[in-house]
């Protein structure tokens, strides 16, 4: 595989797979009742008295910064790949 090559798969797939993955990661870290929310809104009668509890948000918060830090791994293993291939 040539260097262009492995530049264009970076830009075109790790850079803004990296990018999704650090900003999803930091919304389910910062707000992470909306983040629980969203894709389920529409099950709840109410959706907005919904209030989930302090385990679910904790472990929300988690996963958002182990999906943060996959998306920094992504970017930083994909700069590493085409400096050095």
């Amino acid at each position: 595989m040539t260097h262009s090559n492995d530049l264009s798969s970076f830009l075109c797939i790790l850079l803004p797979g990296g990018i999704i993955f650090i900003g999803v990661g930091l919304w389910q870290f910062f707000d992470p009742q909306s983040a629980l929310m969203a894709g389920r809104r529409w099950q709840y009668r109410d959706p907005d008295a919904i209030d989930f509890s302090d385990e679910a948000v904790g472990c929300s918060k988690i996963a958002g910064i182990l999906i943060s830090l996959l998306g920094f791994a992504m970017i930083v293993g994909g700069i590493v790949f085409v400096i050095h291939p």
